[in-house]
């Protein structure tokens, strides 16, 4: 024990030995701490991936589930965008409608100014 005492002073102290428990009790509370924590981490991460979507609710899933396209009414157009096109069209045939009547009972007279060409006799 003396040449221990020799080699190492104060291996043998019961100061240095209290400190030395002290910091391993230190080190290691730190180290379980760090272990409990991470080990919440991962099972909260665990329980979240088994979940998945299934938390939350179920309602906006089955609403999309049964009309994944709302705005759509065809493959490329919204609703909106046929009433427009129905809204031209039928403005269309209606002034080639009134063009058709006014020929139909000479009341127009096509002039040189005309859009459409004129048919020479």
């Amino acid at each position: 024990m003396v040449a221990a005492r020799m080699w190492w002073p104060g291996l043998l102290d019961a100061g240095w030995a209290g400190r030395y428990k002290a910091w391993l009790d230190k080190e290691f509370l730190q180290m379980a701490r760090s272990t409990k924590a991470g080990f919440a981490v991962l099972s909260l991460a665990a329980i979240a991936m088994l979940g998945g979507c299934y938390l939350v609710s179920d309602d906006r899933a089955a609403q999309y589930r049964a009309n994944p396209s709302p705005d759509m009414a065809t493959l490329h157009e919204s609703g909106e965008e046929i009433d427009n096109a129905l809204t031209v069209t039928f403005d269309e045939n209606l002034r080639m409608f009134t063009q058709d009547l006014g020929r139909a009972f000479y009341t127009n007279r096509p002039s040189r100014l005309t859009r459409e060409p004129i048919p020479q006799p």
